[in-house]
């Protein structure tokens, strides 16, 4: 049986690949996001990405950032995983609890990388921000100067943040991202998400299954 993982490219400011959004995929023809559950989409895209078609396959040497939802922050999921080559990405409709902030302060410890997902400035993530070492910013649903407001309030919480500009499609979005102080770049203007495929093996064992992580 075939299994499906897209991976889009993320580039530094002189256009090298640094790494790669790794994003679940269930068929091949569709190149687009098409499940509502995202505990299975991001188990699944573990499972495949690790186990069935390999890490080393995917991205190499370079890291993967990988979308974790507050039920996988939460697990003891990060056992399985290492942060030598995964990046996790906390999405930006996860509320910061007291639980999701202890579970960041573990994985931080244990040598991880926290990106935050299409961030927009809210009081309540001041914790957070404390916290991550990446802050991704959304191009097609921001402004200039909201980007640049956020930017500043976000530096005077956390100055070691390093910001990674997302949905890139012209080459007056890159030229405004590089001017603002951005370290990372990711959209269509330098690749679109490709799509690698891998078999999945009755006999391979499943690392990652929902009903092991007591989700709610």
């Amino acid at each position: 049986m075939n299994v499906y993982v897209a991976k889009q490219a993320i580039v530094d400011r002189f256009s090298n690949i640094v790494g790669y959004e790794l994003l679940f995929r269930d068929n091949y023809e569709q190149n687009k996001y098409t499940v509502t559950d995202g505990d299975r989409a991001t188990l699944e895209l573990l499972q495949n990405s690790i186990v069935n078609i390999g890490m080393n396959k995917l991205v190499g040497t370079k890291k993967a950032l990988v979308n974790f939802t507050g039920n996988i922050l939460e697990s003891n999921i990060c056992s399985f995983i290492s942060p030598e080559n995964i990046i996790i990405e906390i999405l930006e409709n996860i509320e910061p609890t007291d639980k999701i902030i202890d579970s960041c302060k573990s994985l931080k410890e244990n040598g991880f990388v926290l990106a935050l997902d299409d961030f927009v400035f809210n009081i309540k993530y001041v914790d957070l921000i404390k916290l991550v070492d990446i802050i991704k910013i959304d191009f097609f649903m921001t402004k200039n100067m909201e980007r640049k407001n956020v930017m500043k309030k976000i530096h005077s919480i956390n100055g070691n943040i390093k910001f990674l500009a997302e949905k890139i499609e012209t080459p007056k979005d890159f030229k405004e991202a590089l001017s603002l102080g951005y370290s990372y770049f990711q959209g269509y203007f330098f690749s679109k998400p490709q799509i690698v495929t891998g078999k999945k093996d009755e006999k391979t064992p499943v690392l990652f299954k929902e009903k092991e992580y007591n989700f709610v």
